[in-house]
């Protein structure tokens, strides 16, 4: 079943449908912090479009180009978002340092860029995730961790919110190592958002983990018979031991005529001892049988069932 955001571990990959000029895709994002209100993300891969931070080689942030179009539900990335996936987007508290100045100025912003200082050692404009990039990276590097993709696999360099001159703001090349360009450059973004706390995403046993999953998709469902043998005595009282992983919801039943056209089936929990109080059958012998039905969002695993009886004397 769905579960908050908040309970999510940070090195769980996250998905959701964005549509970009028309075209829906499924993008993948990776949780780099929590914070007292929400989760904030990271896009795993790049946007494969090139984008410049200025009009002119102007190294400011606070109100640039980019800045405008991440934060544009109408034309920028916003719009990539359907309503409802807008609504769990929450302001983050940004820190934007400029080049010349020692002066830190705090913004709000629905999305952002990082800094140079959070791909890195970490600093005034921020603390360093390069920890939460080598978790999902698998990269013990800085340069490897910072490397990033588009979606079609090819290495890119993206842009960085701190500037360094008067026109250059830093960027993460494709092999990962920081420079810097003028702010009038095309370079993809790699967009940073928060996501309130109450947010539903997908059962950790999922496939994959969507941020709000959609609620009418099928569950994967288990359901079999077992037949576990035969006797002359009445089975009167049993229990049932068996291993299920990965289902959000399961119903055990166990019968002492299971070989019969209408089984007299006893629902029970896995080391239940219930009593079996059908005493007719149409075999010859008592059959003993258990049914197990089993649901989950990803992939639900059952064990060979075992049972433990009491026969009548």
């Amino acid at each position: 079943m769905a579960r908050p955001i908040s309970e999510i571990e940070l090195t769980e990959v996250l998905h959701y449908t964005e549509t970009i000029n028309g075209k829906t895709q499924t993008v993948s994002y990776w949780p780099i912090r929590k914070d007292a209100d929400g989760v904030v993300l990271l896009r795993k891969n790049v946007l494969d479009e090139q984008r410049s931070m200025n009009a002119n080689n102007e190294a400011t942030y606070i109100d640039s180009l980019m800045d405008t179009w991440l934060n544009d539900a109408g034309a920028g990335y916003l719009s990539y978002f359907d309503e409802k996936m807008r609504a769990c987007i929450i302001s983050s508290s940004v820190k934007i340092k400029p080049y010349d100045s020692d002066v830190v100025t705090e913004i709000a912003r629905q999305v952002y860029l990082l800094s140079e200082d959070e791909v890195t050692t970490g600093g005034v404009e921020g603390d360093s995730i390069l920890p939460m990039l080598k978790a999902h990276t698998g990269e013990t590097s800085d340069n490897d961790a910072r490397k990033a993709y588009i979606l079609t696999g090819s290495a890119s360099s993206w842009w960085l919110r701190s500037a360094v001159s008067i026109k250059q703001f830093r960027r993460v090349l494709s092999d990962g190592n920081v420079y810097s360009s003028d702010a009038i450059l095309g370079v993809p973004a790699r967009p940073v958002f928060k996501v309130a706390n109450a947010t539903l995403v997908s059962d950790k046993t999922a496939d994959a983990i969507y941020i709000l999953p959609d609620s009418s998709k099928p569950y994967r469902e288990l359901s079999f018979t077992a037949l576990l043998g035969s006797t002359e005595n009445r089975p009167k009282r049993a229990k049932v031991q068996v291993s299920v992983t990965g289902a959000t919801a399961q119903t055990i039943q166990i019968s002492n005529n299971a070989k019969d056209a209408n089984p007299a089936w006893v629902t029970c929990s896995v080391d239940q001892v219930v009593e079996l109080p059908n005493a007719e059958k149409t075999t010859e012998s008592w059959e003993l049988g258990v049914k197990i039905y089993a649901k989950g969002e990803g992939r639900v695993t059952c064990g060979e069932p075992v049972a433990i009886v009491e026969e009548a004397k």
